[in-house]
Formats: C-alpha cells, sequence, structure tokens
C-alpha cells in the first residue's frame, strides 16, 4: 500500500480541502461554486441560490464557502434559507410568525436556524406541537427558542447504555462538530454558578440538553 497507493489516497483526500477542479455550479452551472455540503454524497460545488433550493429538506446540513483560498464555515440560515414548518416545507399562507435564531442541536452539531410558523386559522397549533411534528423536541413547553432532534436524543441514549457516555462529554462532541478550532470552546453551563448568567444563549444549550433528556428517557 505503501509503495503504490499512498499517494493516490493522500491526493484524493486533499481534494476535500479544495474545489477539486470544479469552478461553477454542479446543478445550474451558470454561477460560481463557492460552496459545498459536508454532509450530502460527493461533495459538489453549488452556487448559493442552487445550495439552498437543494436543501429544502436539509435544514441541518453542513455548508461551507470557498474563500478565495480555503473552506470557511456558513449555515443555510446565513445564504437565507427559512425553514417552515407544516405545509410539507412550504410557507404559511398566512405568514405565521418568524423565529428568526432558533437553536437546533442535532448530531453534527448545534444550528442557528430561521424558521417560520404555520397560522391557519382552522387548525393552528402552538409552536411546540408544530416542532414535534418535525421530529424536533422543544426545551421548554412555553416560547420555544430551542429544540433537539429526536436523532440526537436517540444518539445518546445508545451511546450511554453501551459507552456509559456521560451528558457533558456527548454534549462537548456535538459541540466540537460545530467548532472544533479551539478558538470558540464549548461553555458547559453550571446551573449553581453565575456563569449560567453570562453564557452565550446562540451555542451553550447544555441546560436545555439536561432537561430534555429527562423528557426523553
Amino acid at each position: 500500500w505503501k509503495l503504490h497507493d499512498r499517494s493516490i489516497y493522500l491526493d484524493e483526500l486533499l481534494r476535500h480541502d479544495g474545489r477539486a477542479g470544479e469552478s461553477l455550479c454542479s446543478f445550474c452551472e451558470d454561477d460560481d461554486g463557492l460552496y459545498k455540503c459536508k454532509e450530502c454524497f460527493s461533495g459538489h460545488l453549488h452556487c448559493q441560490a442552487c445550495i439552498v433550493q437543494r436543501h429544502s429538506s436539509h435544514s441541518l446540513h453542513r455548508i461551507e464557502k470557498w474563500n478565495g483560498f480555503f473552506f470557511v464555515r456558513t449555515s443555510l440560515r446565513d445564504l437565507g434559507m427559512t425553514v417552515y414548518l407544516g405545509h410539507q416545507g412550504k410557507p404559511c399562507p398566512f405568514l405565521g410568525q418568524v423565529l428568526d435564531r432558533f437553536t437546533v442541536v442535532h448530531t453534527n452539531g448545534i444550528h442557528t436556524v430561521k424558521i417560520q410558523l404555520c397560522s391557519c386559522h382552522s387548525d393552528r397549533l402552538h409552536a411546540k406541537f408544530q416542532l414535534l411534528q418535525c421530529s424536533w423536541l422543544p426545551a421548554t413547553t412555553e416560547d420555544p427558542q430551542t429544540a433537539f432532534t429526536f436523532d440526537v436524543l436517540d444518539s445518546y441514549l445508545l451511546l450511554s447504555l453501551q459507552g456509559k457516555v456521560s451528558r457533558e462529554d456527548y454534549y462537548i462532541s456535538i459541540s466540537h462538530h460545530t467548532d472544533n478550532t479551539g478558538l470558540d470552546p464549548p461553555k458547559v453551563r453550571n446551573l449553581y454558578s453565575v456563569q449560567m448568567f453570562y453564557a452565550d444563549f446562540t451555542k451553550d444549550r447544555y441546560t436545555e440538553f439536561l432537561h430534555t433528556v429527562r423528557i426523553w428517557l
């Protein structure tokens, strides 16, 4: 392997750190391909409009942008995506409430998304029920601003039962999916510490995680 295949393996691995010879969007082939998804198969490059369009049902995928030298982290929210609850992902005709910075914790990281609630007069549901219908468990029953996917809760349950992984360790590992540079370490709040009053509420959802796991179990 070292003699015959090592250089080929290295070349292919390094291709993922660059544009792999692509310059145009692989979907429309009109605009520059500056964005790629770390979750989708093949990792082809897309323009901003196409990558948002093609992720209408995958709002929690991790997106990167080519800055001319290397890929940097961005998000579908930053690219203009709104997650519509109800109506099979389409906007509610009655212009429901918009939550501009809603936090969703998934197996691949902690995401900030923009969601619009369904506001139909005939069968209007509270936000917590609309979130549950999307397989997102809200961290609170009143005015939820955070939710945890069923997948992330099931994943923790399996790792806890099989490997005795603590809730804190699991949450920190999820945070590393979001940022593994060490420049913005996850802040694990202590319920009995004053730290909880000045923690970064956009990224630290450990307390909500503890509460939601109790519900899930």
